[in-house]
């Protein structure tokens, strides 16, 4: 099934650009895009319930959905296009299994929204085809911060993020050219005071997309350089063990455990 898109704007010169550059998108990934129920939402406004969740930096997210996913603060306009009626059982049908949300700032610019999107969708591929390696890559976001800040840890060092943010780049570099992907990100960079941001957007800026990257090594390789924080990742673990999120995690598979040579 290919993915849904669907584009909330008055303007329909605007509607039909942005549907187009979100097909674009989508033709670059080709095959590598999984066969799932995927709704990709293009917004004209920003949804401040979503900022207040995960920020107001934030510009866009993918989120997996099941007939458990709360949906409390999302707008009807967007949960009208995941549920339908369906006369055959007097209930709402959900028609999807995963979302993809762009706030309207993130479409007002088009080499931005194409980022944004591919980040997106290349999360989506990590889902569906390597959910273990998803799921380990996002203990790394829970850590304590002054452990975090402590190796000088940024976004882009966990894997995932690293190759999302390449898989983006190398995409608006196809569809917008080098330069002008340059230009947004050195605008991005002038309108910020936030360091982490800063680091991000020159982490970026100087990627090279060519470069081949093996996710699993990537992953074992981060784990190894926090080998002696095994505790913080089992208690993180623990915390989460109802989250499906990370029911997929073995972290023996990424940190095997330090057996005692006395015993």
């Amino acid at each position: 099934m290919p993915p849904t898109v669907k584009v909330k704007a008055s303007d329909s010169a605007v509607k039909k650009r942005r549907e187009d550059d979100a097909r674009r998108v989508l033709d670059e990934f080709g095959d590598l895009l999984p066969g799932c129920r995927l709704l990709c939402f293009f917004d004209d406004e920003d949804c401040q319930e979503f900022k207040l969740i995960m920020g107001q930096g934030n510009r866009a997210f993918h989120r997996p959905i099941t007939d458990n996913t709360p949906f409390a603060g999302w707008p009807e306009y967007i949960t009208g296009s995941i549920f339908v009626d369906d006369p055959a059982s007097f209930l709402f049908k959900r028609m999807f299994d995963h979302v993809i949300y762009l706030h309207g700032s993130t479409c007002a610019d088009r080499v931005g929204m194409t980022m944004s999107f591919a980040h997106e969708l290349q999360h989506v591929i990590q889902r569906v085809k390597v959910p273990k390696l998803l799921a380990a890559n996002g203990l790394f976001r829970y850590l304590p911060k002054t452990l975090l800040q402590s190796v000088e840890f940024q976004w882009s060092d966990i894997p995932t993020e690293r190759e999302a943010r390449a898989v983006a780049k190398g995409i608006a570099v196809s569809l917008h050219g080098s330069e002008a992907v340059s230009e947004l990100l050195r605008q991005r960079a002038s309108t910020t005071n936030d360091p982490i941001e800063l680091a991000d957007l020159r982490f970026i800026q100087e990627l090279d997309t060519s470069t081949p990257y093996l996710l699993k090594d990537e992953t074992l390789a981060l784990f190894a350089r926090f080998k002696d924080h095994r505790p913080e990742f089992e208690s993180l673990i623990e915390e989460f063990k109802f989250n499906p999120d990370f029911e997929a995690v073995d972290l023996d598979s990424f940190m095997p455990p330090v057996v005692d040579s006395k015993q």
